[in-house]
């Protein structure tokens, strides 16, 4: 409530009242107006600041929810750039290296993007750089997958070829583990039994009974059928291709003949003792791009670990 102003009057000799002019009751409205307009516009600006309308409760919400899923995504893509990571490990150091294929440079599997606007279209938010590096990180991952990808293509034309040359490659041995043999001589150098002198024995002997099947250890085509009275009487020379070959000699039967095709385990003659020989056995050879290779190296897979330690104490005790 205001002070009631009071004023002494000269005339009446007395305290009389004030009474405000127009101009001063015109000055007081304005003020209160001015201040309830003040305070109204305080009131709304503090309740909009704690209250939202729904509209805007919804797209805070979907807001939220977006950068949730972003940020889902972004484990997701540093999931995949370990497994990736680990993937070119694997195939650089392994899987190149087991085919005899260079590792691909390191230069093409971080491949870069080009394009400075690639992004253009994601700049202007408030989380512009989240969803400019979640994007480029995806599309890197993407092309280093498929970069991997045609490696993985390239690595499969590589098996099927090596699947072929293994089937091409000795890898049996030319006797049949059912059939009664022993080994008579090891490859390497022994004292030959004609001469007594010491000599290179570049084969293995294997010692049968006479008609013993004699089986061809890898598929190739009859380079050379031949008899002799001397050096391995009758045999067999087989061309495997990619560098091998296998001789079979001192045979008793030959059952192929020269340009025939063979599969591995096809019957090519049979145990015999022609040639320069002490008695029935198979001399088995295998040359590599010409040089003899001990023929014990090309059908471990086939015996047993009894048989092929067997073979190694015989390399072991050759001749002197």
């Amino acid at each position: 409530m205001s002070r009631q102003r009071f004023h002494f009057d000269p005339v009446s000799h007395r305290f009389e009242p004030d009474k405000p002019t127009l101009q001063a009751r015109l000055r007081r409205f304005a003020l209160y107006t001015v201040v309830a307009v003040s305070l109204s516009l305080i009131v709304r600006v503090t309740v909009n600041s704690y209250l939202s309308n729904p509209k805007e409760v919804k797209l805070q919400a979907e807001k939220e929810a977006i950068l949730e899923k972003y940020q889902t995504c972004e484990e997701k893509i540093r999931e995949l750039e370990a497994i990736l990571v680990d993937i070119q490990h694997w195939d650089d150091h392994i899987y190149r290296s087991f085919f005899e294929l260079d590792p691909i440079p390191h230069s093409i599997r971080e491949a870069g993007l080009g394009g400075a606007e690639r992004y253009g279209n994601l700049h202007g938010y408030e989380n512009s750089r989240l969803m400019v590096d979640l994007n480029k990180r995806a599309d890197l991952t993407g092309i280093r997958m498929d970069i991997q990808s045609r490696s993985f293509r390239d690595l499969l034309v590589e098996a099927d070829k090596h699947q072929y040359i293994l089937v091409h490659k000795p890898s049996i041995q030319p006797i049949s583990l059912e059939d009664f043999y022993w080994i008579s001589s090891v490859f390497g150098m022994r004292i030959d039994p004609i001469s007594k002198r010491r000599a290179m024995h570049r084969g293995l002997d294997f010692a049968g009974a006479i008609g013993t099947n004699v089986y061809a250890t890898g598929d190739g085509v009859v380079k050379m059928t031949k008899v002799s009275k001397n050096g391995y009487g009758k045999e067999v020379l087989i061309d495997h291709g990619f560098g091998y070959t296998s001789r079979y000699g001192h045979l008793h039967d030959i059952l192929v003949h020269k340009g025939q095709k063979i599969k591995r385990g096809n019957i090519i003659g049979t145990i015999g003792d022609s040639g320069k020989s002490t008695g029935p056995h198979l001399h088995y050879e295998i040359r590599v791009k010409g040089r003899a290779e001990n023929p014990k190296h090309y059908y471990a897979e086939d015996l047993s670990p009894k048989e092929y330690s067997q073979i190694i104490n015989l390399s072991r005790e050759v001749d002197n």
